[in-house]
């Protein structure tokens, strides 16, 4: 207890320290220390109105002391033992030379004071405590039983100090000293320097120690001694020499902040406490504990080797130094937390395991070698450090936050390195063989983030990396072996060339990079959503399934990359400098992925571009086993493309080129609103091809495309700025579609049909159909140059158009031309074997020979500019159609329908029609016109003239109400000729009826102005007209 009445306090402007029974300090009392107090109390004390003060050290212990309104106060040292009989309570023994106090007990606490100028005490119990002091200016001799010296006590000389004591106490700042020599006997007695001092500049012999507490104390001297001791307890005190140091500890040496030192230190003890102590050692260090040796905040170092030999070692912030070498040999566990073990020239530790947390550190500028068989735990902010060669091995190694450099190699082998936050440096190679490594830094901030980083190669084989948000970096020759690594949001480089075998390598976000050549072999590699792969050098990748969806693999030189799948989608980039080579079972390009080389190959199973890229500034090559999609994707190459698959689908896709471009698919080739172009040639091999929906196939060199069954509708492009060879099966060529060729065009296919399409060329044209049927509905055949179609069956060209400059032969099975064009700016040989329509149509040539099984040109166009030859082996229909040639006409039809229609020629027309039925219609001729058949109908206005001669030979002539009519002579020659009802036979020069029986009633005209001949049976001309110009002869011969 503590009471301090009055007007008590309690002060110090240095340490003060009160440790008692029961302290009361009546009166004025207080409690001050300048230097040191110390009190205990283990009784009753009361310094009544006393005040207890130090200007200097106090040693102070009282088992019961009055000195009411006693001051003991000391300057120096002083010693007063009180034990019970005399008290010095708040009196002041004071001395400045020896006092020689000798009584059955003495108590001279709570700063009693007891000096003088040499001094002889013989005593019992001493009690010097609480600042007590015994001193002298001379020789000092004591002797006395139990000594307490205790609390700021002192018992000092200016000359030599003897004591013979059975046990000495001096804790809390007792001092026991001399300037010169110092004897202390213990009679096997317990020496307790708490907070004490015994020194000696001179000699120091400590005899007969049994156990010893030096706690806060120091037992020292100039000259070199030897401590032995049963136990010695240094916790915050001193034993120091200026020379070497001996001590021996049968059991248990405290230090606690206590401190050894010595010009060479040889200490052996059963157990070791330096917690905040130091053994110090201008020479060697030599430490020997059979059981643990804690030095917690402590220190032991030298000037020379250190050695430790312990069971454990605990350094949590302490020093373990050596200016030199620094040896620990420790059976169990070290714990530097917060420590540091040091060495100039080289360290060597081994140990079961060491915690080196809290900043502890390791440090030399020579050679580290720690061997541990456990862990090493390096946390935060534990440090390695060595400049020359550091071998680390242990179970497990844990550096979050902690720190390992080696400026020489750094070697490292355990089972586990955990790295967060940590960093791991070395500047001439890093060898990590680590089977689980993690090195992931994810929420760290900036700061906080730790690395491996090697200045020269890097090593690391294992099982298992984890570097997600971490940095792997070495300046040299990297080489990875692990079974597993996360690198998401990481980063693995080297500045020089990298080696990875990484069975399963995930690193969304993260980066494995190489200025130099880089390998990298395994089974999955995940480079998803910013990933790369990189390289300054070639980079080649041999890993069996790869994800670089919205990921790189790059490489400023080639890329090579082998496996069974390769996802690139979601803008993925495969980027190489020089040479992209792909030898990947299935790639899938989907999305804006991009696969980009100098020049380009793929050889696989299945390529999917749908919305990708490949691009090559050379030679691109894909080869693919099975199904090629490239649905709104892009194969692009500034040279050759050469695409092989077994299919193709390229819906809104391009496939382009500057230099040839060959694509062969063994299935279906689908190019619907997609492109195929290239700046040179084009080759197409497909089984069957569909190019609708605005697709487009265009080679500006030689193009040959050659498939099955070809959709080109709804405005596909099958183009050419060279030659085409089309050589397909069934022909889609329907709503705006075009096949076209700037050079010749050849197409052989099993059907055509182009309704509103085109096919033609700049210049020569060749359609084989192959007895297929040609639909041309709407549709344009055309060449300017030779036309050639073969084999055609059906022609179904309404609307449509074939033509071409030079002179074709169209040979078919049956052709409908209705509101179509066949036009030739030669001649035009149209074979027709069935039906050939023509309504509303134009057939047109320079000339024209026409055969078919029958025509229908109603209100059609035939017309030559030349001759014109027209067969028909049935019936013709030239409803108000046209028949013309600019050249002779010659007309031969079964029958012919030529109402309100025209036949004419601008030479000569010669006709072999069976009946001609032409009821408001037109037959004429600038030159001479033959008509010959079985029946003429030319009523209704029909008209049959002649610039020339007109000779019609027909059986039954029906021309009421029509006209026949030459400017020259009219021969007419047949069974029966009725011209009744303003019928019109005119002749400008002779006519000639050769006709059995005439009817020329209703105002029915025979004229001739140059005579009329009638040879016939019977002539019925009532009453209508027979004239002849009056100028020539008329003759009129009836047989019956």
């Amino acid at each position: 207890s503590l009471n301090n009445q009055s007007a008590g306090a309690v002060s110090g402007q240095q340490s003060v320290q009160l440790n008692v029974g029961q302290l009361i300090n009546t009166g004025g009392g207080s409690v001050y220390a300048k230097n040191s107090l110390g009190l205990k109390d283990t009784g009753l004390l009361n310094n009544d109105q006393g005040t207890l003060r130090s200007d200097g050290t106090l040693v102070l212990s009282a088992a019961s002391l009055g000195n009411t309104a006693g001051s003991v106060t000391s300057s120096g040292a002083s010693s007063l033992t009180v034990d019970g009989s005399v008290v010095n309570r708040g009196g002041q023994i004071l001395g400045d030379s020896t006092l020689v106090l000798t009584s059955g007990s003495l108590d001279n606490s709570q700063n009693g004071r007891i000096a003088s100028n040499g001094l002889t005490l013989t005593t019992g119990t001493f009690d010097n405590q609480q600042g007590g002091r015994l001193t002298s200016t001379g020789t000092l001799q004591l002797d006395a039983g139990l000594v307490n010296n205790s609390d700021a006590g002192r018992i000092a000389s200016a000359m030599a100090l003897t004591a013979v004591v059975t046990g000495l106490n001096q804790t809390n700042d007792g001092r026991l000293y001399s300037n010169s020599d110092v004897s202390l006997d213990l009679n096997n007695g317990v020496l307790n320097n708490d907070g004490g001092l015994i020194t000696a500049p001179g000699q120091l012999l400590l005899k007969n120690l049994n156990a010893v507490s030096n706690r806060s104390g120091e037992i020292s001297s100039a000259n070199g001694f030897t401590l032995t001791a049963t136990s010695l307890d240094n916790t915050a005190g001193s034993v120091l020499s200026d020379k070497a140091l001996i001590v021996r500890v049968d059991q248990l040496l405290t230090n606690l902040r206590g401190l050894v030192s010595g010009n060479g230190i040889d200490l052996t003890a059963n157990e070791l406490n330096n917690n905040s102590g130091s053994l110090s050692s201008d020479a060697d260090l030599l430490v020997n504990v059979t059981g643990q040796l804690s030095s917690r905040s402590g220190e032991l170092t030298s000037a020379g080797n250190t050695t430790l030999n312990a069971l454990s070692l605990d350094n949590a912030a302490g020093q373990v130094m050596a200016d030199r070498f620094l040896k620990l040999v420790i059976t169990e566990t070290i714990d530097n937390q917060a420590g540091t073990l040091g060495a100039g020239q080289g360290i060597d530790i081994g140990a079961a395991s060491l915690d080196n947390r809290q900043s502890g550190a390791l440090v030399t500028d020579g050679q580290l070698t720690l061997k541990l068989t456990g862990a090493l735990d390096n946390r935060a902010g534990g440090s390695l450090q060595a400049k020359g060669l550091m071998d680390l091995s242990s179970k497990t190694l844990d550096n979050r936050g902690g720190r390992i450099a080696a400026q020489n190699l750094l070697i490292v082998h355990s089972d586990s390195v955990d790295n967060r936050g940590g960093s791991i440096r070395a500047e001439k190679g890093l060898q990590l063989f680590v089977d689980a490594l993690d090195n992931s830094q994810t929420g760290l901030s900036a700061s906080q983030k730790g690395l491996i980083n090697s200045n020269a190669g890097l090593e690391l084989v294992g099982t298992h990396l984890d570097n997600q948000n971490g940095l792997l970096n070495a300046a040299g020759l990297m080489q990875l072996q692990v079974d597993s690594a996360l690198n998401g949001s990481g980063r693995i480089a080297s500045q020089a060339d990298m080696v990875a075998n990484i069975a399963n390598l995930t690193q969304q976000g993260g980066e494995l990079v190489a200025q130099g050549n880089l390998t990298l072999t395994g089974k999955t590699l995940d480079n998803q959503a910013g990933g790369l792969v990189g390289s300054t050098k070639a980079l080649k990748i041999d890993v069996t399934d790869i994800d670089n969806k919205a990921g790189e693999l790059s490489s400023q030189i080639g890329v090579d990359i082998i496996g069974q799948t390769l996802d690139n989608s979601n803008g993925g980039k495969v980027l190489a400098g020089t040479a992209l080579g792909l030898t990947v079972a299935r790639v899938i390009n989907l999305n804006k992925g991009l696969l980009f080389g100098n020049t380009l190959r793929l050889d696989g199973a299945r390529l999917d571009n749908a919305g990708g890229t490949l691009a090559s500034q050379k030679d691109m090559s894909i080869d693919v086993s099975g199904a090629l999609d490239n649905s709104g994707g892009l194969l692009s190459s500034e040279a050759g493309l050469t695409v092989n698959a077994a299919s193709l689908q390229n819906a809104a896709g391009s496939l382009s080129s500057a230099d040839a471009l060959s694509v062969t698919t063994t299935g279906a080739l689908e190019n619907q609103a997609g492109s195929v172009t290239t700046d040179a040639t084009l080759t197409l091999t497909s089984a069957s091809l569909d190019n609708s929906q605005a697709g487009k196939l265009a080679g500006k060199g030689a193009t040959r495309v050659t498939t099955g069954n070809f959709d080109n509708s709804q405005g596909g492009r099958l183009t050419s700025s060279d030659t085409l060879q089309l050589t397909a099966g069934k022909v889609i060529n329907q709503s705006a579609g075009r096949i076209a060729s700037a050079l010749t065009l050849t197409a052989s296919v099993t059907s055509l049909d182009q309704q509103g399409g085109e096919l033609f060329s700049n210049t020569s044209l060749s359609l084989d159909l192959n007895n297929g049927h040609l639909n041309n509905q709407g549709g344009l055949i055309n060449a300017p140059d030779v036309l050639l179609l073969k084999n055609l069956n059906g022609v179904a060209n309404q609307n449509g158009e074939i033509s071409s400059a030079k002179a074709f032969t169209l040979n078919v099975d049956s052709l409908d031309n209705s509101g179509g064009k066949l036009l030739s700016s030669q001649a035009l040989t149209l074979i027709v074997n069935k039906a050939l329509s023509n309504i509303k149509g134009t057939i047109s040539a320079a000339a024209l020979n026409t055969r078919s099984d029958s025509l229908d040109n109603t209100e059609g166009l035939i017309s030559s500019r030349a001759a014109l030859d027209l067969t028909v082996n049935t019936a013709l229909t030239n409803v108000k159609g046209t028949l013309i040639g600019d050249g002779d006409v010659t007309l031969s039809a079964a029958t012919a329908d030529n109402g309100l229609g025209q036949i004419a020629s601008k030479q000569n027309l010669n006709a072999q029609i069976g009946s001609l039925r032409q009821l408001g219609g037109q037959m004429l001729a600038q030159g001479t016109l033959t008509l010959r058949g079985d029946a003429l109908d030319n009523r209704q206005n029909g008209f049959i003239g002649a610039t020339q001669a007109l000779d019609i030979n027909v059986t039954d002539i029906d021309n009421r109400g029509g006209e026949l009519s030459s400017q020259d002579v009219i021969t007419l020659t047949g069974q029966q000729l009725n011209n009744s009802d303003n019928g019109q036979v005119l002749a400008q020069k002779a006519l000639t009826l050769n006709v059995a029986q005439v009817t020329n009633r209703g105002n029915g005209l025979l004229s001739s102005k140059a005579g009329l001949t009638l040879v016939g049976s019977t002539l019925d001309s009532v009453p209508s007209k027979l004239w002849v110009s009056t100028c020539l002869q008329r003759s009129i011969t009836l047989k019956a």
